[in-house]
């Protein structure tokens, strides 16, 4: 399915955006670079747990068939180089079908289901599911280490990375799956979404429960709506660093920002995808 073209408008809030999520990223004492590498993100998750659920097949290059053409992940590193945080993102054309047919199938996880998936696996998606068409991306595998919760990561990581993805590959939604036990705290909403139907349940062959929770989606409208407000609530608030002292990062916003703009300099198909905004970053004031 051809992309509809990002307008000026969305560029500008888009790069505007971007600076804004990667101060607060750097506020929080977080040092965030842009992977395609994903047998280190599976890796990483294999170290981490159990503070972090397994990842989907989606996200694992053994088996969803993820790679540079069709998905990225942020790492974020404290300042000794230790990997604290994630975020990854994967993009699909559904074309005429949708997003319930993809679950029911198992395609969403699988490319080939028939042959990868186990005898008896199941996919329950709730009936929203089936309204859900087009240029998607998938949001996930989102973690934050424990000892560096409570900063706001939660709010920024996800938001950036759906900003990177509109960015790229020009989506009309973004999805993610939330937890029930997350779904009870309230992180749907932290993490920015909107629109919330619960009853998406994943099983194994033999009942073992996979994941119960709700799909979360937001269009594309509703996306660029939350940033904003989102960017909004980070401009009233007082500009802390990582230890509540007052930031010495300022306006300075492309100091911020040409910590991942380095990286995009080095994935060539990424920096394609954001290059119409790249030129309001760097020629910021």
């Amino acid at each position: 399915m051809p992309p509809t073209s990002l307008s000026q408008a969305e560029i500008d809030q888009l790069a505007a955006g971007r600076r804004a999520l990667l101060r607060a990223a750097w506020q929080s004492g977080l040092r965030l670079e842009l992977r395609q590498d994903f047998a280190e993100l599976a890796a990483l998750n294999r170290q981490h747990r159990p503070s972090w659920h397994a990842l989907a097949p989606s996200f694992d290059p053994r088996q969803g068939g993820i790679g540079p053409q069709n998905g990225f992940w942020l790492r974020g590193c404290a300042a000794d180089g230790q990997v604290v945080a994630a975020q990854a993102a994967r993009f699909y054309d559904f074309g005429g079908a949708s997003l319930s047919q993809h679950l029911s199938e198992l395609r969403l996880f699988y490319p080939a289901p028939a042959q990868q998936a186990a005898p008896g696996e199941t996919c329950q998606a709730p009936a929203e599911a089936g309204l859900l068409h087009g240029r998607a991306t998938f949001s996930g595998a989102t973690w934050v280490a424990p000892a560096w919760r409570g900063r706001g990561l939660a709010g920024i990581l996800p938001r950036l990375s759906r900003l990177l993805a509109l960015a790229r590959w020009q989506s009309d939604l973004t999805f993610s799956f939330v937890a029930d036990a997350l779904l009870a705290r309230g992180l749907a909403a932290t993490y920015g979404y909107r629109n919330i139907a619960p009853g998406m349940r994943w099983l194994a062959g033999d009942g073992t429960v996979l994941f119960a929770g709700a799909l979360v989606w937001l269009p594309r409208h509703a996306l660029l709506d939350d940033l904003a407000e989102f960017c909004a609530r980070l401009a009233s608030a007082a500009p802390l660093g990582q230890h509540g002292a007052q930031s010495h990062i300022g306006d300075d916003a492309d100091q911020v920002a040409a910590h991942l703009v380095a990286d995009l300099g080095h994935l060539e198909t990424i920096e394609q995808g954001v290059a119409r905004m790249e030129h309001v970053v760097d020629g910021a004031e």
